[in-house]
């Protein structure tokens, strides 16, 4: 089973698109897929695009290195990922936490930083990434 990826400008990032479902919300979100990041992270505006009421959620008890610096995030719970394989077909991974960026306290950095998919959804759900940029294809394969 192949889930199909995207290639970022000049083929030096891959994108995955998903619908996040959490809570009874849903929203499709575009992923940026990272083998160096080890947890799943949900930027603030695609948080706020799925109408998360982060005031509600707890943050984790140890800062972590991210994409945007050292941060606390916030730690959202039971979050299914639906994706579409190369047939059409979805294909449904749980999840018992993804972290939440919080705001960055700067509009225009919290609207560019992107949603990651980590090593935690490649590993725990059995992902191999598969990457040739020579014949333009990227893809999620089931191990």
């Amino acid at each position: 089973m192949r889930i199909p990826a995207k290639f970022g400008s000049g083929k030096t990032s891959v994108y995955l698109f998903a619908t996040i479902h959490t809570n009874g919300l849903a929203h499709k979100i575009c992923f940026l897929i990272d083998t160096g990041s080890s947890v799943t992270t949900v930027s603030h505006r695609d948080a706020e695009y799925l109408g998360v009421d982060t005031s509600n959620l707890k943050r984790r008890t140890e800062p972590s290195l991210t994409y945007a610096g050292y941060v606390r995030p916030l730690k959202l719970g039971n979050v299914d990922f639906i994706m579409t394989e190369e047939r059409r077909r979805f294909v449904l991974e749980h999840l018992e936490s993804v972290d939440i960026l919080p705001s960055m306290g700067d509009k225009e950095l919290d609207e560019s930083l992107p949603s990651v998919i980590g090593m935690d959804i490649l590993n725990e759900c059995s992902y191999s990434l598969y990457v040739c940029p020579k014949k333009n294809e990227a893809f999620l394969e089931k191990c």
